[in-house]
């Protein structure tokens, strides 16, 4: 009897169900972004980067790549609604190879955005919670906690903890993932909405007073004019162009970042053609208006030389500050309520966030498998729960490797020792789509029917592409800006150049398995997978 040929695939159907809508994906990419936590990061670390930079340009430029990405994630996701979205549109225009290497750049952006996220939740959040409420109810030992959150000794173990328990809550079912980020949405725009209204109601003249007096009761030996006045040869009181579109990129942009991971979840989507367009468009929308607002908000609240000065200072002066000085920071002064809300809230939005990413970028991982690029038990998806859970365990366990050299060899360093390889990674699926109506023309009218939308697509591509080759540049030292990555820079590069290797290692070894049984990646990368 002759042997049966061995299947393309590692089964003929993924095991996913399609459970997600247009409202599923709206709170998904919305809460992925995260954007009061992410605006915070980035208003305090813009001044200390780039100085003299102006926030809501930041934001606004920034914002220009993330928008040709909605378009592209929301037409190919549309078009091609798999599980694993950019792996599966890139390695099908231009291979297995290339797709193989952005796999690994994205795979590691994404540990770093886990593992980083579960490192904010005690730095931004539960260390702020502590420290503010300390502040504003005398209490010494909530003041103590907050510097203890912060420190490795308690906030390492309890980030790792975190993680854990988050993993856990990444095995739900796609149904229930859905409703968590609906429940966190509304509780975290709601903590926005707090926010802007204690900025709205914070009379300027006050902040000095406030400010002191906050210092004061934590036994902090600084105050509001005296923080101005040691960092005045430091910080411009002019505006910078050059700073301000430097930072758009590296800074702006990355508030932005998570938004299209829902993507991921495409071949788990209903009607994904229409419902993945109109939830990136509208999650854009909302977070460009709100980040924009929000800056102008808090320069006008808490003064912008006050904000670039206190940004410098806790960059020139570590271990001063007990926590971030922060706007949420700031605003949690007013009242132990707020600083308890803020904070507490910041860190179980962060918790979810991490959620997000782990399950999104499993399917990317499933989906390599299902390709037989990786093991096949990466593929293996739960009777109960239609979840790849060993594609969520292996993000975890990478993230918790990155949370550790987070920790314990330093967090700057950690997070500029990677720095190629978000705008790398993020370049890599618009190169593809760049050239996809030119090198795979056949494909293309395949999924779309004809060629209309090609050159928009290819606009959109070049736009996208074009701005992360200038974030690598903005980033470089001594190319440009002299100031970011600065002596990690071979580092960086060196890290950048391992992950081409290993991405082209994957490929080689997932080439000789596929061959061992009789298959040839080329082929099974010739074919979209199944449903």
């Amino acid at each position: 009897m002759a042997d049966q040929p061995k299947k393309l695939f590692v089964r003929e159907a993924t095991g996913l169900v399609r459970e997600l809508g247009f409202v599923d994906h709206f709170f998904i990419s919305s809460g992925i972004i995260l954007v009061l936590g992410g605006f915070v990061i980035t208003a305090l670390f813009t001044p200390l980067l780039f100085p003299g930079a102006y926030l809501p340009a930041v934001f606004l430029l920034g914002s220009i790549p993330a928008w040709a990405m909605a378009y592209i994630y929301g037409r190919l996701s549309g078009g091609i609604s798999r599980s694993g979205g950019d792996y599966v549109w890139s390695t099908r225009i231009l291979g297995p190879l290339f797709g193989s290497i952005q796999f690994i750049f994205l795979l590691l952006a994404t540990v770093t955005f886990v593992g980083g996220g579960a490192t904010q939740i005690f730095f931004y959040g539960l260390s702020q919670f502590a420290f503010g409420v300390g502040v504003d109810t005398h209490s010494m030992s909530l003041l103590t906690l907050g510097g203890q959150l912060s420190s490795v000794s308690v906030g390492g173990p309890g980030s790792f903890l975190v993680l854990a328990l988050v993993t856990i809550g990444a095995l739900v079912t796609i149904r229930a993932f859905g409703w968590i980020f609906k429940i966190t949405y509304v509780f975290y725009y709601f903590l926005t909405i707090v926010f802007i209204i204690v900025c709205l109601t914070i009379v300027p003249s006050s902040v000095s007073a406030m400010f002191n007096s906050a210092m004061s009761t934590a036994g902090v030996n600084l105050t509001y004019n005296s923080v101005i006045a040691s960092t005045a040869s430091s910080v411009p009181s002019q505006f910078s162009l050059n700073n301000t579109l430097l930072a758009a990129l590296p800074l702006g942009f990355t508030t932005f970042i998570g938004f299209n991971y829902g993507t991921y979840l495409a071949g788990e989507t209903k009607n994904a053609k229409s419902s993945l367009s109109k939830a990136l468009y509208l999650a854009m929308g909302v977070t460009t208006v709100l980040l924009v607002a929000m800056s102008y908000l808090i320069y006008n609240t808490f003064n912008s030389t006050f904000l670039s000065s206190i940004a410098y200072y806790y960059g020139s002066h570590p271990g001063v500050l007990p926590v971030l000085p922060t706007a949420t920071m700031l605003a949690g002064f007013t009242s132990p309520y707020v600083a308890g809300l803020l904070g507490l809230g910041i860190a179980i939005s962060w918790a979810v966030q991490i959620m997000g990413f782990l399950v999104t970028f499993s399917r990317i991982i499933f989906a390599a498998s299902f390709d037989r690029l990786l093991p096949s038990a990466f593929s293996k998806v739960s009777d109960r729960f239609h979840a790849p859970y060993w594609a969520v365990v292996l993000v975890s366990f990478l993230s918790g490797l990155y949370l550790f050299f987070f920790w314990y060899y330093g967090i700057i360093a950690a997070q500029l020792n990677t720095s190629y390889i978000l705008p790398i990674g993020f370049a890599m699926p618009m190169i593809a789509t760049l050239l996809f109506p030119i090198v795979k023309k056949d494909l293309y009218v395949r999924i779309f029917g004809s060629m209309a939308g090609a050159k928009t697509l290819m606009f959109a591509s070049a736009v996208g592409a074009g701005a992360f080759i200038i974030y690598a540049i903005a980033i470089s030292d001594p190319i440009v800006s002299g100031v970011y990555i600065g002596a990690s820079l071979d580092l960086a590069i060196e890290v950048a150049i391992a992950g081409v290797l290993i991405g082209a290692a994957i490929y080689a070894l997932g080439r000789y398995h596929a061959r061992s049984i009789g298959l040839d990646l080329n082929n099974i990368y010739a074919e979209i997978p199944p449903e």
